[in-house]
């Protein structure tokens, strides 16, 4: 999400966040994938404590798409449904 990664960015960052959205291919999110994410969250929520709602955004554009998510924090991805990208 262009958001989160914003949220997370210094302003020294933007240019090269920038450019790297340049190169990306993105995608408008649907109403499949928000009916998905507002699914995962009630499914996960009280299991999992401490997942955003972007993550379940995420998982549910990862799904939708049939796309590996790439990650670092897999606690935040419990769905079985979705493939994590191995990130080392």
């Amino acid at each position: 999400m262009v958001a989160e990664i914003y949220a997370g960015a210094f302003k020294r960052e933007h240019k090269d966040i920038e450019a790297l959205f340049d190169v990306c291919h993105c995608i408008d999110m649907d109403i499949d994938t928000g009916r998905i994410a507002g699914t995962y969250a009630n499914q996960y929520a009280k299991a999992f404590s401490g997942i955003a709602l972007e993550d379940y955004v995420l998982a549910a554009t990862a799904r939708v798409h049939r796309c590996p998510l790439w990650t670092h924090n897999r606690k935040h991805y419990p769905m079985d449904d979705i493939e994590l990208f191995a990130a080392s």
